[in-house]
């Protein structure tokens, strides 16, 4: 499988680790300025979107699944836990990072494309504070 290169890396790095080669100063708030977080929510909402309008789940959004190319533009890669979910349908697979996921895939109440909404929730609080809102050493209280 091959794809764009991404010159820029992961976002994880950009956010979290010893990234120089996009360095981008953080706010107040612990995080990236506002413009900055809007501009990778759209682009992260504009992959979504399109996977969506195909009834394609992601399941999996997090800053190490979003990779910069040579324009800045983030790249969703990763489509291991990607699943087609017909509207009326709902998967009860349990998949995904801890941090990301919503309720109805930590409660077993089945699932829909909506989880990468939620998802996307979780990305936007850490874009703007740094930290992400359920953070703990236990899983199981995450």
């Amino acid at each position: 499988m091959l794809m764009d290169l991404c010159p820029g890396g992961e976002l994880w790095n950009i956010m979290h680790g010893d990234a120089t080669n996009i360095p981008l100063k953080k706010s107040s708030l612990g995080g990236f300025k506002l413009p900055v977080c809007k501009f990778y929510a759209a682009n992260v909402l504009s992959a979504l979107q399109h996977m969506h309008k195909h009834d394609v789940a992601y399941r999996d959004l997090k800053p190490e699944n979003l990779c910069i190319d040579r324009t800045g533009y983030l790249k969703l890669i990763d489509m291991g836990f990607a699943k087609v979910i017909a509207k009326d349908t709902k998967s009860n697979t349990l998949c995904g990072t801890p941090e990301y996921l919503a309720p109805e895939l930590v409660l077993s109440k089945g699932h829909g494309v909506g989880v990468d909404m939620w998802a996307l929730g979780i990305l936007v609080f850490e874009l703007i504070t740094d930290v992400t809102p359920f953070e703990s050493e236990s899983q199981t209280e995450m």
